[in-house]
């Protein structure tokens, strides 16, 4: 029965996923949005996962944001860039991987899992795993304006070597 449900449920996304992109008013080059957005995530991510940060300028709108657990984290490409940085000097085999992409209207959603070594201040050799949902907002030339990450910061936080919850 649950397999049963998760094919309904597939099957109906799909679905409502190609009527509501068959209505988008993306300037997209090619006829498919949603495969140019597939390649932008992997594009972003592949970005993130080598530091080529600089590569991120072309991917990005001119009025990105990024937010992590829904506090503005970077307002414009030149702040994701240094925050990108930052990830690799602390943690430089820095890596996310994506799981369950979907694609609908002008937003791609998906989980992820990042992981690496700490050889910051705190939590140096200490290996890390963190676990995530994403959200990519598109504006209409195809370029990513918004990116929202919501992740366990009490994994992050512990992983660093702190095994007690901080005071609020």
């Amino acid at each position: 029965m649950k397999c049963k449900l998760s094919s309904y449920g597939l099957i109906t996304l799909f679905l409502f996923s190609c009527q509501n992109q068959s209505k988008s008013n993306f300037s997209f080059n090619s006829e498919s949005p949603s495969e140019n957005m597939e390649e932008t995530v992997n594009a972003y991510w592949g970005c993130w996962n080598t530091n080529k940060s600089e590569s991120l300028k072309c991917i990005l709108a001119d009025d990105f944001k990024r937010f992590a657990n829904g506090k503005l984290e970077a307002s414009n490409q030149e702040e994701l860039i240094a925050l990108v940085d930052n990830w690799h000097t602390t943690i430089p085999d820095f890596k996310t991987d994506l799981q369950n992409l979907v694609i609908h209207d002008n937003q791609a959603f998906y989980r992820w899992v990042s992981t690496g070594t700490f050889i910051g201040r705190t939590g140096v050799g200490r290996s890390t795993s963190i676990y995530g949902f994403a959200i990519l907002t598109f504006d209409d030339e195809g370029k990513i304006s918004k990116h929202e990450s919501y992740y366990d910061s009490m994994s992050l936080f512990r992983s660093q070597g702190n095994g007690k919850t901080p005071s609020p």
